[in-house]
């Protein structure tokens, strides 16, 4: 049978950098060899909505996959930059993927206007909830607080999340080759503004030496 590709979901809020986190997965796979489909789906996201980044790779060799969109019920690894929009793309994926979340909370402009309490616990409790019952692999919680504090440079969110993904792929056993640590420090270098560089990749390091916890 001709292998699956890896499914990747990228879920956040408009201005967190998600869907650039989607375009250096599929620039680095491209780089790599392989067949990628990718697509994003944006809405308000200028605005604080939801931003949706599908993303998939074929290994060389392989059919490419049909769509650019993730099947429900397919994605092996979910990439959530907020708790809420984390387990609201939840739904998307398969039994036993992994998933690597911040755990900072960002409020909604609705939870705002009507001054309604959100502090992301409950969402990333039920996400906790998934992996006591065996159907996640792997949650990985990243403080992105503490960690973008510690770089001091508070753009790069994405980045941490890139490399914490990668980290967790292949202490899963389910390495990508085409999205390896040196894969994708090739691809912001061709990629970023020189000015920004060397913070992303410092970001990267952290994200991919995080503890899983």
């Amino acid at each position: 049978m001709p292998e699956s590709p890896l499914n990747i979901i990228v879920s956040g809020v408009g201005g967190q950098g998600t869907v650039l986190a989607g375009k250096l997965l599929a620039q680095c796979a491209l780089a790599s060899g392989a067949c990628v489909r990718s697509a994003e789906t944006i809405g308000m996201a200028q605005r604080g909505g939801s931003v949706l980044g599908h993303v998939r790779i074929a290994s060389p060799g392989c059919p490419p996959p049909a769509s650019p969109l993730v099947p429900a019920g397919e994605a092996q690894l979910l990439i959530g930059f907020e708790p809420a929009e984390a387990l609201r793309a939840y739904g998307l994926c398969a039994p036993g993927a992994l998933v690597v979340c911040a755990t900072a909370p960002l409020l909604p402009p609705t939870a705002s206007l009507q001054r309604t309490s959100y502090d992301g616990r409950a969402q990333l409790a039920a996400l906790a909830e998934e992996e006591a019952a065996g159907r996640i692999a792997a949650l990985v919680l990243v403080d992105n607080a503490a960690v973008l504090a510690t770089l001091g440079f508070n753009r790069a969110l994405n980045v941490v999340l890139l490399g914490t993904a990668l980290a967790t792929l292949e202490a899963s056993g389910h390495a990508c080759p085409a999205i390896r640590y040196d894969a994708m420090r090739a691809t912001l270098a061709t990629s970023l503004a020189p000015q920004y560089l060397d913070p992303n990749l410092q970001a990267l390091e952290i994200g991919y030496t995080l503890p899983c916890r």
